[in-house]
C-alpha cells in the first residue's frame, strides 16, 4: 500500500518532511475527514482537529520513525479531537452536567424518581467537584469520558499506576463525602 512504509525499512525513503508530508499524509485527508465527521461532532472543529493532526504526526515524525503512516494518522486525531471535545465541554459548562440531561430523559420514570434521581445526581456531583484538581480530573475522565486507564495516562503524561491510586483516593473520598452528606439530610427519629 502506498501510505504505509515496509516494516524492514529502517530508513525513511523521503527526507524532507515537507515532500514526505505531501506524498504520504495529505492525500489521507479526504478519508480522514469523513471519519472524524462520522466518529466525533467537531462541528467547526473539524478544521482545527485535521490541522492539530498534522502538527502532531510532522513532530513526531522528526523524533521516530512512522512505519504505519495511516493508522498514525488516525489515532492522533483520534486523540486530538478528544482533546478539542474535552476541551470545548470544559469552557462550555460543566462536563458533569452533560449526562444529567440524558439519564433523566432516557428512562421513563414517575415524578418523584426523577425528583430523587436528580438529588443523587446533584449529590455525586458535589462530591466530584469537592476532590482535589488532579484526582477530579483524573474522576471525570474514567468515569464521564469513559477512558481507559492508559489512555489516561497517555493524555496525562502520568504513569497507569498514578491514575489507578488517584481513582481509588477519588472513590473513596467520594462514597464518604456522600455519607456524610446523606447522614445529614436523614431526619432524625
Amino acid at each position: 500500500m502506498r501510505n504505509e512504509l515496509p516494516r524492514k525499512d529502517n530508513r525513511l525513503s523521503i527526507s524532507n518532511a515537507s515532500a514526505w508530508f505531501d506524498e504520504v499524509i495529505k492525500p489521507l485527508e479526504p478519508s480522514l475527514r469523513s471519519w472524524l465527521v462520522r466518529q466525533f461532532s467537531l462541528g467547526a472543529g473539524l478544521d482545527d482537529v485535521v490541522q492539530e493532526s498534522y502538527m502532531r504526526i510532522l513532530k513526531a515524525r522528526e523524533k521516530r520513525l512512522i512505519t504505519h503512516p495511516k493508522t498514525y494518522l488516525y489515532r492522533i486525531a483520534r486523540n486530538a479531537a478528544l482533546d478539542f471535545l474535552r476541551d470545548s465541554r470544559i469552557r462550555l459548562a460543566d462536563p458533569l452536567d452533560e449526562r444529567e440531561e440524558e439519564i433523566a430523559l432516557s428512562e421513563e420514570r414517575a415524578p418523584n424518581d426523577i425528583a430523587e434521581h436528580n438529588q443523587e445526581i446533584g449529590l455525586l456531583k458535589e462530591a466530584i467537584r469537592s476532590l482535589p484538581k488532579r484526582c477530579r480530573e483524573i474522576f471525570i475522565l474514567r468515569k464521564v469520558d469513559d477512558l481507559s486507564y492508559k489512555e489516561i495516562a497517555a493524555r496525562l503524561n502520568i504513569s497507569e499506576r498514578t491514575i489507578s491510586a488517584q481513582m481509588n483516593i477519588g472513590l473513596r473520598k467520594c462514597a464518604e463525602y456522600i455519607e456524610r452528606k446523606s447522614d445529614k439530610a436523614r431526619p432524625i427519629k
